[in-house]
């Protein structure tokens, strides 16, 4: 999957989803990249797509990247403070909980 750039989207990208909505990339079943705490094996039912963890409005999957979706850079796993809203964000979706930084960087 690619951004309306015409780039690949990668595991640990920060993005930007919509305007005052960032976002990074917590899995890709269509580049086979999956964080620790998102493995392949619980998420590759879902088929074609990413997951992104948004600072607005938590977990999103996605089989097609809308035009204002936006890479702002690449990067490594998040650390606990770049991470914290992220995670505030998908606790308030309810179910599972989610995971912490160092989650992601097993």
């Amino acid at each position: 999957m690619k951004y309306p750039s015409g780039e690949e989207i990668k595991l640990w990208d920060r993005v930007q989803m919509w305007d005052g909505c960032k976002a990074i990339v917590v899995f890709s079943n269509d580049s086979k990249e999956y964080s620790p705490a998102f493995p392949e094996k619980e998420w590759s039912y879902l088929g074609s797509g990413v997951m992104f963890a948004t600072d607005k409005a938590g977990l999103i999957f996605s089989s097609e990247v809308d035009s204002c979706t936006e890479l702002i850079g690449r990067g490594n796993p998040p650390s606990d403070i770049e991470w914290a809203p992220f995670k505030d964000s998908c606790s308030a979706q309810g179910g599972a909980k989610p995971p912490s930084a160092e989650e992601l960087n097993k």
